[in-house]
């Protein structure tokens, strides 16, 4: 557990330092005559910005151990994905294109061949080899080259989208598989990747990645499967690429910084890890004895934040959380049966989180890292920091109303899934 979550924070830590490198930097290196004239040929043609792009890969399961136990018995697994790419270009005078540094937007679809990553635990009642299951994902992902030199370069890539497995947790014939408990899983990825242009119409890449699958606990059991590995690939655009690009080094237009309010209200969907230990301890003949059907709880959350943009790409804030939640009365019921007194669940949470977003057009990432003045939970849930990361989508009709999904986390384990309807109270400049 200690490694998943050091390794996560590594390439967390990786992947941000290389971005603010890329903002210091000239991140391409050229500027010769052929370079400007193939800018030049590149204005004449009218489907410059999609192409088409695949990988494959090779990836190890590395997180393992349950309750002490080594379950994952092979660890390898290979993922293959096509995508429709859209690039954006010198001419389109985008202001986020610019910040960014001309990124590549892919919208593909992955396979994940994990059928064979066999796990086997202790449960003397299960004496056979259950398997993680192969996932099918829809995913949105972003490219950002942080360092161009002729016809090589450098960047980094996140991917986030919604995956379907086809063989989950189920008691009856794929009991040790703890990892994946739900048809339905989030989708995130991580990596580093290394660049070339082979011709004006093809580019090849090979890079080291990171991928992670979990119901966000929607559903039990919810440990979530990590991947990391190497993966490879190639990119086909109909029209030409800069084969010599020159160098990118834009002046972007001074914008006044922002002051304003953020207001979001929204449903939050978990499944309690208190059943699951509960029926871990009823008798074999139970038919919740480890069972894999769990009812959804709610909570209700408001948050107000005071945010300050200060740049094109990103806005700074302290927010103010609250959550209302409806299944206390079962918390409490649950440690009555098992003889725990003096823990009680209250219905109210308030948390005080720093928040942090980052804007590329109509879509956001946004991040909260928070603690809590007051929550009482019972003896599980006795967690003082909680963090929250998700996207947002601001369309250009809806004005300042904006909509949401997000991950809250409790030590970096996903603890529930949120939808949120905001909006956006006194903001000033109409710019962004």
């Amino acid at each position: 557990m200690k490694f998943r979550r050091i390794t996560i924070f590594i390439l967390f830590f990786i992947v941000f330092a290389l971005s603010i490198y890329a903002e210091n930097e000239n991140v391409v290196i050229s500027d010769s005559t052929t370079a400007q004239d193939e800018s030049v040929e590149l204005r004449k043609h009218n489907f410059c910005h999609f192409g088409y792009g695949g990988s494959a890969g090779m990836f190890y399961h590395f997180n393992r151990e349950v309750d002490g136990t080594d379950l994952v018995k092979s660890s390898l697994g290979s993922f293959y994905s096509v995508s429709m790419n859209y690039r954006a270009l010198e001419q389109d005078n985008s202001i986020y294109d610019m910040a960014y540094g001309l990124p590549t937007i892919n919208f593909g679809v992955m396979f994940g061949y994990l059928s064979h990553i066999k796990m086997h635990g202790n449960l003397p009642e299960a004496d056979y080899n259950s398997h993680l299951g192969n996932q099918y994902t829809a995913y949105l992902a972003m490219h950002r080259d942080f360092l161009r030199k002729g016809r090589w370069s450098m960047g980094f890539s996140m991917e986030n989208g919604i995956s379907l497995t086809t063989t989950h947790y189920n008691k009856h014939n794929n009991v040790h598989n703890r990892f994946i408990g739900s048809n339905f899983s989030i989708y995130f990825g991580a990596g580093i990747y290394a660049k070339y242009i082979i011709n004006p119409h093809f580019d090849v890449a090979m890079g080291l990645n990171f991928k992670h699958f979990s119901n966000s606990a929607m559903d039990r059991p919810n440990l979530g499967s990590n991947l990391m590995g190497i993966q490879a690939y190639v990119n086909y655009y109909p029209s030409p690429i800069l084969t010599q690009p020159r160098k990118i080094s834009y002046d972007l237009p001074k914008v006044k910084p922002d002051f304003y309010l953020d207001l979001s209200v929204g449903w939050e969907g978990k499944t309690l890890q208190e059943e699951w230990n509960y029926n871990e301890t009823l008798d074999l003949s139970d038919p919740n004895y480890f069972t894999g059907h769990y009812r959804v709880r709610t909570l209700w959350n408001t948050s107000l934040a005071a945010m300050f943009r200060y740049n094109v790409k990103y806005a700074s804030g302290l927010a103010l959380d609250y959550s209302y939640s409806t299944y206390s009365n079962v918390i409490n019921r649950i440690q009555q049966k098992e003889g725990i007194n003096g823990h009680s669940a209250y219905r109210h949470v308030l948390g005080i989180s720093l928040r942090h977003e980052v804007f590329y057009k109509q879509m956001s990432l946004t991040m909260n890292f928070g603690m809590y003045p007051y929550r009482h939970m019972g003896t599980l849930n006795k967690h003082l920091i909680y963090e929250t990361v998700g996207l947002r989508w601001y369309p250009r009709s809806w004005g300042n109303f904006y909509m949401s999904y997000m991950v809250k986390a409790h030590g970096m384990r996903a603890d529930g899934l949120q939808f949120n309807l905001g909006y956006r109270i006194l903001r000033r400049n109409k710019l962004f």
